[in-house]
């Protein structure tokens, strides 16, 4: 019988999105510090944009279809899912950015609804 080895480290991925099937759920796969060295935020950022190269249809992965990740964590392995290193894509930033402004004119007493002619 052949030994069982954990993971030091664990990449999450969140918000998926694949063509044909749109939001997905994803399970975690094992960091391998020997191919994406260290677990550093400019690594996992690396490694998210050759990962979505592979589903692209020249790709290793193209049965999986063209994915995006909206954001990943580099999290130990160990139970206790510390973040090690955290990724979010361009587009996620301005979603978590608008609604973040959003909130806090809400909460402010700002409302969308535009002032009536005779107001102005």
């Amino acid at each position: 019988m052949g030994k069982t080895l954990t993971p030091t480290y664990a990449v999450e991925f969140f918000e998926v999105r694949t063509a044909a099937e749109g939001a997905v759920g994803w399970t975690p796969m094992g960091w391998n510090a020997k191919q994406a060295g260290r677990p550093t935020a400019e690594n996992l950022a690396t490694f998210i944009k050759g990962y979505e190269m592979s589903t692209l249809p020249t790709g290793c992965n193209r049965h999986l279809g063209a994915t995006t990740i909206g954001s990943a964590h580099i999290i130990r392995n160990d139970g206790s899912k510390e973040v090690i290193a955290s990724y979010a894509s361009p587009e996620t930033i301005v979603r978590q950015t608008t609604a973040a402004a959003t909130a806090s004119a809400i909460a402010e007493g700002w409302t969308m609804n535009p002032v009536p002619k005779q107001q102005r």
